[in-house]
């Protein structure tokens, strides 16, 4: 792979990472409740590289290709709009020009739509794209399953297709973080045509159950017998505002984050280089999951990797430095317009 080198080009070390897996995994939130947000292809070669940050696109490209028809009627609340996959609904919110290109943004563990106008990021995207923040299942305002068996990556990248047919998209840039990145890989699996680009931050296409197995496990047994705050609230209990922080957290539903952990662990992973569309990676340079991203990108054809520098896991999830990287390569991809 090569490399251009850049402030935010780092060496890659082939060396052992302490995970800390059950903290590591609890505070993929933080950076969420932090902000008041809830809990938590193109013409020529292709290429590998790992880009300084670049300036964003200024104008927006409209979408090209048919539209699917839409696989049932969608529902309305408030600024809101339901999806309905085999009977579990799921909520969705857009924001900016239908006739922009489409960019789907799907959140992390714990967390909620709402994490990305906190972020900042639906304000930096919508005046380029048409962006639509869903809830995942088992958060926010989408259907809350009781049942390992409902979280399987088939039913995950099927809301995403549910919510497309509802919007008639065709095909759409998928953005996610951390579990939401695990999705995008698993659309990348099971429902490659309905992309056009894939920008995952925080995840690897690896499978949990061949790394994490043991701590999944016990999170889920912890989230029944003890509550979210139990799970998740050891990053934030010596925040100032550890309070209101809990009083977030323990409006999730404990079972259903459960029963997504043990669903999750069901998912074999993919191999990286079946994904044929153009691919934007982007993690922290001091998260546990760098090594595998890593991984993950040298079996690509058509990738950018951007390692931000001393961040962790939580820190990059909202990272300001994001939005103008991802702007930048939709801009390469003839995606949005300079």
């Amino acid at each position: 792979m090569r490399i251009r080198r850049g402030p935010y080009a780092l060496e890659w070390r082939q060396t052992a990472v302490s995970r800390r897996r059950l903290l590591h995994a609890a505070v993929g939130a933080i950076g969420l409740l932090a902000l008041g947000g809830g809990v938590c292809g193109c013409a020529g070669a292709p290429t590998r590289r790992v880009l300084p940050m670049a300036s964003p696109s200024q104008s927006p490209a409209a979408q090209g290709g048919p539209a699917r028809a839409p696989a049932a009627a969608r529902e309305a609340e408030g600024n809101g709009r339901y999806a309905n996959n085999d009977g579990v609904r799921i909520y969705y919110e857009v924001s900016g020009s239908g006739s922009d290109p489409p960019l789907l943004l799907y959140h992390g563990f714990g967390g909620s739509s709402a994490v990305w106008s906190n972020y900042g990021f639906t304000s930096a995207f919508s005046p380029h794209c048409r962006v639509i923040c869903i809830d995942a299942r088992g958060h926010g305002r989408s259907d809350k399953p009781h049942s390992a068996a409902a979280y399987s990556m088939e039913k995950r990248t099927g809301d995403v297709c549910a919510v497309l047919d509802a919007e008639r998209i065709d095909r759409v840039n998928f953005m996610g973080y951390s579990n939401g990145g695990r999705s995008g890989f698993g659309m990348a699996q099971f429902h490659q045509d309905r992309l056009r680009t894939l920008i995952i931050g925080g995840a690897s296409p690896r499978s949990p159950s061949q790394y994490d197995q043991e701590e999944m496990t016990a999170a889920a047994k912890i989230l029944r017998e003890q509550g979210v705050w139990a799970y998740l609230g050891a990053a934030y209990r010596s925040s100032p505002n550890a309070d209101s922080i809990r009083a977030a957290l323990e409006r999730n539903d404990a079972e259903a984050l459960a029963c997504d952990r043990e669903g999750l662990l069901t998912w074999d992973g993919m191999d990286s280089a079946t994904v044929e569309v153009p691919t934007f990676l982007y993690v922290g340079g001091a998260d546990g999951v760098l090594p595998q991203v890593q991984d993950a990108a040298a079996r690509l054809a058509n990738v950018e990797l951007h390692v931000l520098p001393g961040l962790g896991h939580a820190a990059a999830d909202g990272a300001s430095a994001v939005p103008p990287l991802v702007l930048a390569f939709l801009q390469r991809q003839g995606i949005v317009r300079a």
